[in-house]
């Protein structure tokens, strides 16, 4: 009996021994799990930061994209105004030459009569 109850106190002792180191370990894998967890949710908002962040930057990029294409009309605009006003000026050139050229000749048909 006593042998039995030494062997049942020492398998008790064991069984507890075991027990408690069983807990340990899965209170330390609780830990991990709650560490990991509260990593990946750091993570997730950092994701989501920075999809904030690259939809605020490509609403930029293609806000400065409107205003380059809207600059570039402005300008295609302006070197048609440029050209026109251009060719006036040459055709009011070459009429003021023609006119200079007909009083010349008037003149010329003055002196002579």
């Amino acid at each position: 009996i006593a042998m039995a109850t030494t062997t049942a106190t020492t398998g008790s002792r064991r069984e507890r021994e075991s027990n408690g180191s069983n807990e340990r370990a899965k209170d330390a894998l609780a830990e991990r799990l709650v560490a990991a967890e509260d990593r990946a949710r750091v993570a997730e908002d950092r994701a989501a930061t920075a999809e904030r962040v690259l939809k605020t930057a490509d609403g930029r990029v293609e806000a400065a994209e409107q205003r380059v294409l809207a600059a570039e009309g402005r300008a295609t605009e302006a070197h048609a105004r440029a050209k026109d006003a251009s060719d006036r000026a040459a055709t009011a050139e070459h009429r003021h030459l023609e006119v200079v050229r007909a009083l010349e000749s008037v003149e010329v048909e003055l002196a002579a009569a």
